[in-house]
This record gives structure tokens, C-alpha cells and sequence, in this order.
């Protein structure tokens, strides 16, 4: 039964397993009521217990009420809890338990879940998740979990989610910090708190000290006693948190709370500084073999592999692009990681190996040359934010190469096929990246910085016969003919000639689409096609879209808020040229209007210049935006700039036949 209690300060609880009809109602303040799946309550509870390994444990406990309103939540009742192990150091799932309730006529009926319906997914060497589903579970069931983790890793106490893609009434998280660990509270997201309470109480911890006799030697019990500082969080009526366009990872935004052990504070002792520095960071990864070891010694074993490829370079600008080129084409990329999968010595045997192997190779070789180069390490915009100012190392998941060669850098990743010397995948642009060299450098890699740049041409005259015949053109951009070559590579282009002739409007037929420019990544991938219009004979009209199948048919955002910014992967300049001979036997009857339209101050263009001589129609049309990433607050202004551009795309130019004479 649900519970609320109004005083100065409100809570709101549930007791786990006790279901009423009533409990079936959603709160009458509710927001988002319509939503398939429903969080009423969730709340969890962090503390710290001595225990028997002479140290402290990590008690976590939540408790989560969800309604589920229609058969398409019902993936709410789906649970995958994290558990990680390192050695001796583990973390215990215990007193799990899930009820599904369910209403029959006025009757709540029950299905708890059994131990034999709890899997275990070994995801890495590291960590596992214990996975279920509520038994019971349908449209228009209430479902019950809680569990408690016990935890042998103090540096990362529990983090908590506020925000999920459905909506919640409640959230609640509390933790009480014991003086002796001094931690760093590190929030985000746009949701503000509803409550936000600490008090301080003076608590003992027993801790067993295990006897350095072994089996059988006598332990040693110990108390502990310091301030404790509860802090308590909650959020009321959270929005759901809805997958956007042009959103790097929803991981950036969802309102939480995490949490890095900064310090030990044990009295009589001198405090403990446990978060560490960025030299630090980076002599620790040049120490390990799995890393940096062996990138700038004992790699003379690559040698054989090296002089064949620089053998006709002869400058250092010469040698790196055949070594990047090298890379990238001869081995193959497994997957992700910013670790070698063992050591260096170990990848040129398969050639092949995850961006670690790969990346971490290119560095040794370009090292070995005389080429000064070091790693880059950084979070991919789907894995999230890395921290811009804690050595928070496990929010890196990648690793590029940072390549210095006749006074200027380059920023190299020879893990993508198709991909430029000097050009980072668009996934790596996501914020601040780490250089593993002296001090840890950051470096500032943002979409803000890269522009994607695409210049299309059509022509449409009279030929000899009469009839209209027309041909387009475009040189796509860095990321789109990366794409393009990729899926060359993977699957042949046959699918996208297809693509390319279904798209053609109805007043048009796209014939003979042919690429260039395939095998050279260095240079813009370009397409070009036959384009013959599908005219009635003495028609009195002739409607005719100038765009083709360019341009946007719709417009990007959809939504009519957001609640989070706006993250395109890159700023854009594009150019449409057209030039259309006006078919003979008619006359221009009417032509779009010449306009330009700012976005924001200076933030972009959309441009739409039109002439005419009485035998030609001219065309230039540009859509630059200069900025990859825009606030909350300019989802409006955005998307009323990019609905114009829809609109004015579609506009079309009109032929009228000549009287006859």
C-alpha cells in the first residue's frame, strides 16, 4: 500500500509485496500518465558495514514499484543488474525478490519470480549481470523488485538514476558517508531536485581484523567510530527521457548522481589522496605492457614489417601515410578497447586485433620511424561524457594517436577502413580527450570542429531530339563517403543504386547511378546519374521540383520540446547548383522566390538565390549550420529554422506551354 505523508518534509513510500485495487490507480498528480510503463516509486539506500576482511563493505538495497499500462512497457519488468569481480574483490547479489500483481475482477493475484528464472550473462573477465524478467508481467500489472548488493569496492559507491525512458513519481536515493571516506558527488542532467536533506549522526563499525596466522589463528575485532552524513535526494514527476534526433548517447543526459572515492580520513593517520593526477595517469598507462610499455623500446621486432612499407617515402609526412595506410588496410579492427587485447609483440602475428592493437601499433611504428607520436585517450559518444576535470579513467573507452610531424599534429585512427589520413571518426568527437604524455594534456575533440562538406550540381537542357535530358552530380562529404565505402565494402553498392533510382520524384527517372573515387580515401567519393524527366506530351504545365531527391523532406526534429541539447556530429556546408534550360515550346510561368534566412545570430544560412534570362532557370541553394551542438532552449528556434527549409525545398518551378501560333 502506497503511502504519503504531508508535513515540511513530503515522502512518499510503499511497503514491497502488500498490493490494494487502489494501488492500481496512478497518483492524481502524475504526469505523462498515457506512458506504456509507469515507475510510481524507487527508491535505494546506500551504507557502509565493517566487515570480516579487516575493511569496509558496500550495502546497497532498492525497492521499485512499476506499473506497466499497455503491452509495449512491458520491457519495465525486464532487469539486469551489474555485478563486478576483480580477485578476492566481488559484489553479492542478495534477498532479490519480484512480485507481479495483477487485478482479476476485484481480486489482486500474485506470481513471484523463482531462483531458477535468474540468469547470469558473463559480459567480461570483470563483470557479470544477473538477468530476469518479472513472471506475470502484462498490461496492466503492478510489479514489485527489490535486492540488496553487497559490495567490496569502495572507489565507485553506487550510482543512481533519476531518470529512465518512462516516467517516475518518485525517486529517491540516500547514502550515509562515514567520515573516514571523503567522496566526489558528481551530478548531471536537467531536472532539478524536489527534496535535498543531510543530517549527521556519530555511528561504530565492527570490523574484523583476520589473524596472520591463517586457518585456525585468532581474529582480532576493531571498532571504528566516526560522524556519519546522510544525504538524501529525491525527484518528483520525472519526464520520461525519449530517444532524439541527433543525440550522441541519452547516457549524457539522464538526470543522476555517481560518486568517486576522493580521500581516506582515518585519525592518526595523514589523509590519503585515492582519485590520483593526470601525470599520474599517464606514468601508470606507460607502465603497463597492455599499454605503453613497449611503444617507444624494445620494439625492434617491427622493423621487417616497417622498412617494405616506408621503403619509397622519403620524407616524414611520406612515411606516416604509408604507415597509417598500412594499418588500416592490411589489419582488421575486432572491435572496441583502449587496451592491447595482450601485447604488442602479439598483433602483427594475426593482423588483426581491437582499436587498442591497432592504434597502439600505428604509435610503436610511427615511434620506430623517428615520428614523435603518442596515444589519445577518449569516450565515444555513445559510451558518454568523459569527466573533464577527475582522472576518472573508466569513463575512457577508445584510443587514437596523436602524430606530430614537420611542426604540426595530426590526430590519427587507422582502425576504420576507407577513413583519411587526419581524420577521426565522427564517433570521437565528443568532448575532452587525454594525451598520454607528460602531464595528460587534454584535448579539446567536439563536433564544433569538424564540418561535413557536400557540393551537388544538376543540369537539365534540350537535346537535339527535343526531349529534356538532364544529369546530377554530387561530391559527398569526409563521414558520407566513409559510409559509402564501408558499405561498398561490406555489401557492394547495388542496394544504394537502387536506393538512389526509388527516390527519383515522380516527374523524374534516375538512370546509370555510378560512383567514383571508391578506392581512394583521400579523395571525396562522388555519384553521378542520368536524370530524364517524365513529361505528358503537350501538357499545359510542367511542375518540376529543382531539388530532385536532395534536400530535407522533412524536417530532423520532430518533437515540439526537448528536454536536452541538441548533438549533430559535425557543423555542414551544403551546396545545390542547378541550371535548367527552359523545354521548348513553353515558357517559365513561375519560379521560387530569392531568400535568406538566418539561423540563431550567426550560428547559420539557409540561402535560395534564383535567376533567370527567359531560357534558363538558375539555382544556388547553401545550408550552412556552423554550430554541431545547441541548448535546450534553441530547440525551438531550430526547429522552426529547418521547417522553413522544408518548406522552401519543396517548392517547385512551373513551365507553361506557348499559345499556339
Amino acid at each position: 500500500m502506497l503511502r504519503i505523508l504531508k508535513n515540511a518534509q513530503e515522502k512518499f513510500d510503499f511497503k514491497f509485496g502488500k498490493v490494494v485495487k487502489e494501488d492500481f490507480t496512478l497518483p492524481a498528480d502524475a504526469i505523462e500518465k498515457d506512458a506504456a510503463a509507469y515507475t510510481i516509486c524507487d527508491k535505494g539506500f546506500t551504507e557502509f558495514e565493517g566487515n570480516s576482511k579487516g575493511w569496509f563493505t558496500l550495502k546497497f538495497t532498492r525497492k521499485v514499484r512499476i506499473k506497466i499500462n499497455n503491452i509495449n512497457g512491458i520491457d519495465a519488468a525486464d532487469f539486469r543488474i551489474p555485478l563486478y569481480h576483480n580477485g578476492s574483490s566481488v559484489e553479492r547479489l542478495m534477498g532479490l525478490k519480484a512480485i507481479a500483481f495483477n487485478l482479476e475482477g476485484d481480486k489482486v493475484v500474485e506470481t513471484a519470480l523463482k531462483s531458477d528464472q535468474v540468469f547470469v550473462d558473463k559480459y567480461s573477465k570483470r563483470l557479470d549481470f544477473k538477468k530476469f524478467s518479472v513472471p506475470g508481467a502484462k498490461a496492466g500489472s503492478l510489479i514489485d523488485v527489490t535486492y540488496t548488493i553487497e559490495s567490496d569496492f569502495l572507489n565507485a559507491l553506487q550510482p543512481w538514476a533519476f531518470q529512465n525512458s518512462y516516467p517516475c513519481y518518485w525517486s529517491e536515493y540516500e547514502v550515509g558517508f562515514p567520515f573516514f571516506f571523503n567522496y566526489v558527488t558528481l551530478m548531471q542532467g536537467y531536472q532539478p531536485f524536489y527534496q535535498r536533506s543531510s543530517n549527521e549522526v556519530r555511528q561504530n563499525f565492527n570490523i574484523m581484523i583476520p589473524s596472520d596466522e591463517g586457518i585456525g589463528g585468532r581474529s582480532q575485532m576493531v571498532t571504528e567510530e566516526a560522524n556519519v552524513q546522510f544525504t538524501r535526494w529525491v525527484m518528483k514527476n520525472v519526464p520520461a527521457l525519449k530517444e532524439e534526433a541527433f543525440t550522441s548517447s541519452l547516457e549524457n543526459h539522464i538526470s543522476k548522481i555517481e560518486f568517486q572515492l576522493k580521500q581516506l580520513r582515518f585519525e592518526g593517520s595523514p589523509y590519503r589522496e585515492m582519485m590520483g593526477s593526470w601525470p599520474a595517469v599517464v606514468q601508470r598507462y606507460n607502465e603497463f605492457e597492455s599499454f605503453g610499455l613497449n611503444l617507444y623500446k624494445n620494439n625492434g621486432f617491427l622493423d621487417d614489417e616497417i622498412k617494405p612499407v616506408v621503403a619509397k617515402a622519403n620524407t616524414p609526412m611520406g612515411k606516416a601515410q604509408a604507415l597509417y595506410a598500412y594499418v588500416r588496410d592490411k589489419y582488421t579492427c575486432t572491435g572496441g578497447g583502449d587496451f592491447l587485447t595482450s601485447n604488442l609483440r602479439a598483433v602483427p602475428k594475426t593482423k588483426s586485433g581491437n582499436v587498442g592493437d591497432l592504434n597502439l601499433l600505428l604509435t610503436a611504428m610511427l615511434n620506430r620511424e623517428n615520428i614523435e607520436a603518442h596515444p589519445v585517450i577518449l569516450s565515444t559518444r555513445s559510451n558518454g561524457w568523459a569527466h573533464e576535470l577527475y582522472p576518472l579513467t573508466d569513463r575512457y573507452n577508445y584510443v587514437v594517436v596523436r602524430a606530430r610531424i614537420d611542426g604540426k599534429e595530426y590526430m590519427l585512427d587507422a582502425t576504420e577502413p576507407g577513413l583519411p589520413f587526419g581524420v577521426l571518426p565522427p564517433q570521437c568527437y565528443n568532448g575532452q580527450a587525454r594525451e598520454i604524455l607528460g602531464l595528460g594534456a587534454a584535448i579539446e575533440l567536439t563536433p564544433d570542429s569538424i564540418t561535413e562538406k557536400k557540393t551537388s550540381t544538376f543540369f537539365l537542357s534540350t537535346g537535339e531530339d527535343g526531349k529534356w535530358t538532364g544529369e546530377f552530380t554530387s561530391n559527398f562529404g569526409v563521414y558520407e563517403s566513409l559510409a559509402i565505402r564501408q558499405e561498398a565494402k561490406k555489401n557492394g553498392l547495388q542496394n544504394r543504386k537502387n536506393q538512389i533510382k526509388k527516390a527519383a520524384p515522380s516527374e523524374f527517372v534516375f538512370e546509370d547511378p555510378a560512383f567514383e573515387q571508391l578506392e581512394n580515401p583521400e579523395q571525396q567519393v562522388k555519384v553521378r546519374y542520368a536524370v530524364k524527366p517524365q513529361v505528358e506530351e503537350d501538357a499545359d504545365l510542367i511542375y518540376l521540383n529543382p531539388m530532385l531527391a536532395e534536400g530535407f523532406k522533412e524536417n530532423p526534429f520532430k518533437s515540439a520540446e526537448r528536454l536536452y541539447p541538441v548533438e549533430m556530429p559535425y557543423t555542414m556546408n551544403e551546396m545545390y547548383v542547378a541550371n535548367i534550360e527552359v523545354p521548348a515550346g513553353y515558357v517559365l510561368e513561375e519560379a521560387p522566390k530569392s531568400t535568406k534566412v538566418n539561423l540563431f545570430d550567426d550560428e547559420g544560412f539557409f540561402e535560395y538565390m534564383v535567376s533567370t534570362d527567359g531560357t534558363r532557370v538558375m539555382l544556388r541553394i547553401r545550408l550552412v549550420i556552423k554550430r554541431a551542438e545547441f541548448a535546450a532552449e534553441d530547440y525551438e528556434g531550430l526547429r522552426e529554422f529547418f521547417s522553413y527549409v522544408v518548406k522552401k525545398q519543396a517548392e517547385t518551378i512551373v513551365f507553361k506551354k506557348k499559345p499556339k501560333q
